[in-house]
């Protein structure tokens, strides 16, 4: 190779990677210029609390991702609603958020990989720390996802392991049909803190849908009525004589 060539070479590799470099920081650029345009940071939530009522399905058939989606085998559910949430917003959108789940084991459905044979009432009591991804980036209204991580305690009465503590996952999404109204998807793997941990036979996932309302703050301010005695004075003396 003669150093001619070399050289144009050499040329031709630093244009195409200066060409690159500028491609890059334009589409930054671009990027950041819309991001900016298109998301707000809103450091305060414009509702304060959330409140929660709705279905919930236990799966404690204890094998991770075992018959996962065999909801007739594994899942138990009741035919009304059984959980209850409430939910405080935070600032840069964190929350925590209380719930109260009531279930129960009937029997024909697995259990630890067991068939169970015997009523079991189920309550488990949890509290987590969420966060909502669409309070500060805020681009479709009715879309809201979270993620959530928190603790628990379940109690099964007259069953094995009947009193637990959990280390709780929750993954879901609230959708907002109006500023008031919305329905909560939601799924939760919640890992009983035993020896074997996270494998305990504890362990199990809990799937959910609740339907939500939204309370605001009154921002209405008292009006100062001191400031409008003016208005109410009357004019001294006859003010139709001539």
């Amino acid at each position: 190779m003669t150093d001619l060539h070399l050289y144009h070479t050499i040329i031709r590799h630093i244009t195409h990677r200066c060409i690159c470099s500028v491609f890059i920081l334009v589409t930054l650029g671009i990027s950041t210029y819309s991001f900016s345009q298109t998301y707000r940071w809103r450091s305060k939530p414009q509702h304060t609390w959330i409140l929660g009522l709705g279905y919930h399905a236990v799966d404690d058939y204890s094998v991770a991702f075992g018959d996962i989606f065999a909801g007739h085998r594994t899942w138990h559910i009741l035919p009304y609603p059984a959980r209850f949430s409430v939910e405080r917003n935070l600032k840069y959108g964190f929350g925590v958020t209380g719930l109260v789940h009531y279930n129960q084991y009937k029997s024909g459905r697995y259990v630890n990989e067991v068939i169970n044979n015997s009523l079991i009432h189920v309550v488990s009591i949890d509290a987590m720390l969420k966060y909502r991804f669409n309070m500060n980036y805020k681009r479709i209204s009715w879309f809201d996802p979270y993620l959530g991580i928190g603790l628990g305690y379940t109690l099964r009465f007259g069953a094995n392991n009947a009193d637990n503590v959990t280390a709780n996952i929750h993954v879901g999404s609230n959708f907002w049909f109006t500023e008031r109204i919305g329905l909560q998807i939601e799924t939760s793997a919640k890992l009983g803190l035993g020896a074997s941990f996270p494998g305990h036979s504890s362990s199990y996932l809990q799937h959910s849908a609740s339907f939500l309302y939204r309370i605001y703050p009154n921002n209405k301010q008292r009006r100062d009525k001191a400031r409008y005695k003016w208005t109410k004075k009357k004019p001294k003396g006859n003010v139709n004589r001539i």
